[in-house]
């Protein structure tokens, strides 16, 4: 006898759960992003900003980045990141992009952390 399970509006067999979850997954495999395309795009909305992103577990969903942009002068963190994903909004609604942890800094930040031989 097939499995059933009960949802919002109706029941469905357990086999049709899987086979939705596994074309979801399929459909997020078929998006995968690029570090580069991420790259492209936090320099489109922050001109002239050093970016450097890296995929962290290698599934093109889960990066980090280093962002470093005169625009962020005078914000606190929390507006930095805001910035940085504001520009990938579009992409973290859509579930392309997962998880982006941040780092960001001003040029000043940038090069008192590199130090002198930086």
């Amino acid at each position: 006898m097939d499995e059933q399970v009960e949802i919002r509006g109706g029941i469905l067999s357990l086999d049709t759960l899987l086979l939705r979850n596994a074309d979801a997954t399929r459909q997020r495999e078929q998006q995968r992003m690029d570090p580069r395309e991420i790259e492209a795009l936090v320099r489109a909305a922050l001109p002239g900003a050093r970016v450097q992103v890296e995929d962290t577990v290698g599934d093109g969903h889960h990066f980090q980045a280093i962002v470093v942009a005169e625009q962020f002068q005078g914000l606190p963190l929390i507006k930095q990141h805001r910035l940085v994903n504001e520009a990938l909004k579009a992409y973290l609604q859509d579930g392309r992009l997962h998880a982006l942890a941040l780092r960001t800094f001003t040029p000043a930040q940038w090069e008192q952390l590199q130090g002198p031989d930086g």
